[in-house]
């Protein structure tokens, strides 16, 4: 890795001394979160401890220990002309400490990118063009977030601006200016965080910037402050002691102060700055978006996390992108250059029409309906896929003519003869037409070459023969997977379906002794034989455990007819996937075998479901066979000899 880092730096021509000084600047970096200081009174003052690590940072810095010491354990200022030394507390100290090396790790971090700049500058200075590529952090949510990720945000915050104005604004407003037809999507703007963080006087940066020239500002004021200010606006939330949280539509991030962050005002301000010189350049250029989605927070592979993705699409806008991208025209060129890229395709003969009728009548010969492209004033407007068709057939009659051409010329040293013959006639007759050797080699070298590309051609068509026959004898074999497959399902089903239509028939052949128990018992009653309710509770109880079997089997009926024929359906679906005559992107293979252990599973818990009502339904049937009507309850003990795999 240091070669291709030290291979890189050759490459933007910096030289050896500087990069010498590069990892020394580096090195004085790691070492200086090293450097540790002891106390030297009683106000808790301090001075660097002289050892390794402080010798070698000034080694490496090109200052003594004495300047060292002096940079870290004593602050300077001007006041009234006159300068003032101040001791620091450990604190203080360490502050500074951390404060230098990120100020020697930025300083570098700049140096290089301009060295990067110079040496990539050579092009633009030459044609005036250059392609830049930004790759930028996405949106930061973290359980304790810091200034870092406030700048984060803020970033992705303009940046997503951008992205909206050209993906939305942009967009529609072409759709507009061309006078088609368009009905406007919306989305969301995010204009109003933005105002939060870039406001005068009462914006984050703004407060922030205000309250760090207090000196008795702490965290807790400035979280104060905010909350005073800003508990109006709809993207801010004061939390509990000294955190706030932004609200970006769905998403809250929680932010906490921290001492650091008024050490880094001047980051702050300067990174307002550098955003919005950045903000400039895009603005001045072509866009082109590639959005990179986290499948999950892990870092690892073949872990996909549905809410954390759905969050990122909602976030960044995707799904209002790919509504315009399904309802829009991502294909769009002037009526001059569509007419002279397609007019030879044309039956008639139309030069001497102006670009828009001959436009129009590409699209009448070629039927492209009229919902797949508008007409605009200067432009025309196509859905997806519709420019492909005229490009298919435009490239097979260039091709058609190419090929026309090669078997005409076929036999080279018979054209060669007629041409010569052709000349000679011409100058007998004094014509002046001549027809230079160097045109019969040119012609020559063509066909040679036309040649050689049909022999390539001919040697490509046979191995996509070869292709499709490996082709279709996967095919078959999986065809003849697929039947077995659906045999074996079919039977299982089968199996199951008997299962139900026992426990049915079990059900019914009870609703007669049941009846007539219960015509037996009112008779009873009326006469009154019968003292007491126990008697009464028996069928009555029955009888509502009986509905509730009733229940239960035609709930496991309906279960049973539904997943049979999703099952069917989504074999169907991947038979049509495999063949072709379905387009999407899934591996049909792989969803079988995921289908089939879907089927299992399912297969297993909904046996199982029907053994348990069976041995419920016996339990009950053994459980009443004390009572007065046990003869005519026997029918509970019968067992049905049906088995699930």
């Amino acid at each position: 890795m240091f070669r291709t880092v030290t291979e890189a730096m050759n490459i933007v021509h910096i030289s050896k001394e500087d990069q010498d000084n590069v990892f020394a600047m580096i090195s004085a970096v790691l070492w200086l979160g090293d450097v540790s200081f002891t106390i030297i009174d009683n106000e808790n003052h301090v001075e660097i401890v002289v050892d390794e690590a402080s010798k070698t940072v000034s080694e490496l810095l090109g200052c003594s220990i004495e300047d060292l010491n002096l940079a870290l354990s004593k602050r300077h200022m001007k006041v009234n002309n006159e300068n003032i030394v101040q001791k620091l507390t450990l604190s203080q100290a360490t502050d500074t400490r951390d404060a230098l090396a990120k100020s020697v790790y930025a300083s570098l971090f700049e140096w290089l990118v301009e060295q990067i700049n110079k040496s990539l500058s050579v092009g633009k200075r030459r044609t005036g063009r250059s392609i830049s590529i930004l790759d930028i952090y996405g949106f930061e949510s973290f359980e304790k977030n810091s200034f870092e990720q406030f700048c984060i945000n803020y970033a992705n915050e303009r940046l997503q601006q951008h992205f909206n104005r050209h993906l939305f604004k942009l967009e529609q407003e072409e759709y507009v200016e061309d006078g088609i037809d368009w009905a406007k999507v919306e989305f969301e703007d995010n204009q109003d965080c933005l105002n939060l963080f870039e406001k005068k006087p009462l914006g984050l940066l703004s407060l922030l910037d205000e309250e760090s020239t207090f000196p008795n500002a702490t965290d807790l004021t400035f979280a104060n402050k905010l909350k005073q200010h800003l508990n109006t606006n709809s993207c801010f939330r004061g939390e509990r002691g000294k955190a706030f949280a932004l609200n970006r539509r769905i998403l809250s991030v929680p932010y906490r102060s921290s001492a650091a962050d008024s050490q880094k005002l001047s980051v702050a301000m300067k990174f307002k700055g550098q955003l919005f010189q950045l903000m400039q350049r895009l603005e001045s250029t072509t866009p082109h978006f590639i959005r990179c989605i986290k499948p999950n927070n892990l870092q690892l592979p073949a872990i996909y996390e549905q809410g954390l993705v759905l969050q990122q699409l909602k976030c960044c806008g995707v799904l209002e992108v790919v509504r315009i991208s399904r309802s829009g025209y991502p294909t769009r060129m002037t009526h001059q250059k569509f007419a002279r890229r397609y007019g030879f395709l044309l039956l008639d003969d139309v030069a001497s029409q102006d670009p828009l009728s001959v436009s129009v009548a590409i699209l009448h010969q070629f039927n492209i309906l009229p919902e797949m492209y508008q007409v605009g004033y200067t432009k025309l407007f196509f859905r997806t896929g519709q420019i492909g068709k005229l490009e298919d057939t435009r490239n097979r009659t260039l091709h058609g003519i190419r090929g026309n051409l090669v078997r005409r010329c076929d036999g080279n040293v018979d054209l060669i003869n007629v041409f010569r013959e052709f000349e000679s006639k011409q100058e007998a007759e004094g014509d002046q037409i001549l027809i230079k050797a160097s045109v019969l080699a040119e012609l020559q070298r063509r066909i040679l070459k036309a040649e050689a590309t049909v022999r390539e051609k001919d040697e490509e068509n046979e191995m996509l023969h070869q292709r499709l026959q490996q082709y279709e004898n996967r095919w078959a074999e999986y065809e003849q997977k697929m039947k077995s497959m659906e045999e074996m399902w079919q039977k299982q089903m089968r199996s199951l379906q008997a299962g139900l239509s026992v426990a049915k028939k079990s059900l019914a052949l009870d609703e007669t002794p049941r009846m007539s128990d219960s015509s037996v018992d009112q008779s009873w009653e009326s006469n009154g034989n019968h003292v007491g309710n126990g008697s009464q509770l028996v069928p009555r109880t029955i009888g509502r455990e009986m509905n509730a079997g009733h229940s239960v089997i035609n709930r496991l009926e309906e279960e049973f007819n539904q997943r049979s024929q999703v099952f069917a359906d989504d074999v169907n679906f991947l038979v049509e996937v495999k063949s072709g005559q379905a387009d999407a992107s899934l591996n049909p293979d792989m969803e079988l075998r995921r289908l089939k252990q879907n089927f299992d599973s399912w297969k297993k818990d909904f046996g199982g479901r029907i053994r348990e009502t069976k041995v419920i339904l016996n339990r009950l049937g053994s459980s009443n066979e004390s009572s007065p009507n046990s003869v005519k309850r026997k029918w509970w003990t019968r067992r049905n000899t049906s088995k699930f795999s």
